[in-house]
């Protein structure tokens, strides 16, 4: 048979698997065929507490900003970082932490493209949301009906806004207050007072 079981004393690390031959970390699985490590309860508890959770990732160091356990993502022949999720304290307290994920890029390297904060912000391309949901950046529907860019500028049916709000099409709207001048390219129709 083939060796599946390599114990480094030396080292202090094991290797599981037939590939496993020189085990590069403390526990090394490789698999061949099908998934390399899987973990399973012995109940059927669906309640997310500590007690029956199956897998955990754990760092002893004290409470500090930035500081807390991360899962990285590796592919390639050359062992590329692919991506990471990482999970960190805001700082000395036990109380607050946020989580993150990176993606790896051309231009950039890996870095951070979305985060979550303690009081359940998320923020994609900024690390500081300040409400349910920031995004630096352009953002757009999935069929590009809606777009706003990182100048501000919104477009509803418009894939370059050239204003703060840049329509293609008819606005219907109860009231309109405007500080300005009025520029039109086609007609303007009203049921009130001007």
């Amino acid at each position: 048979g083939q060796t599946v079981l390599i114990v480094d004393t030396d080292l202090k690390r094991v290797g599981i698997g037939t590939g496993a031959t020189a085990p590069g970390m403390v526990l090394h699985v490789v698999a061949s065929t099908g998934l390399a490590a899987r973990f399973d309860r012995n109940t059927t508890s669906t309640v997310l507490t500590g007690g029956s959770l199956t897998t955990q990732l754990f760092n002893p160091a004290a409470a500090a900003a930035d500081i807390g356990p991360h899962l990285s993502f590796y592919g390639g022949p050359t062992e590329v970082q692919m991506g990471s999720i990482l999970v960190r304290w805001n700082g000395a307290a036990t109380t607050d932490s946020y989580m993150m994920f990176t993606t790896t890029d051309a231009v950039f390297g890996v870095r951070e493209k979305l985060r979550i904060t303690s009081d359940g912000n998320v923020g994609i391309g900024t690390t500081t949301p300040g409400s349910v949901l920031s995004v630096s950046g352009n953002f757009s529907t999935t069929t590009g009906a809606l777009l706003a860019t990182s100048s501000g500028n919104v477009g509803i049916g418009k894939t370059s806004p050239n204003y703060k709000l840049d329509v293609a099409g008819t606005i219907n709207a109860s009231g309109l207050h405007i500080d300005g001048n009025i520029n039109a390219t086609n007609n303007i129709y009203y049921g009130g007072n001007l």
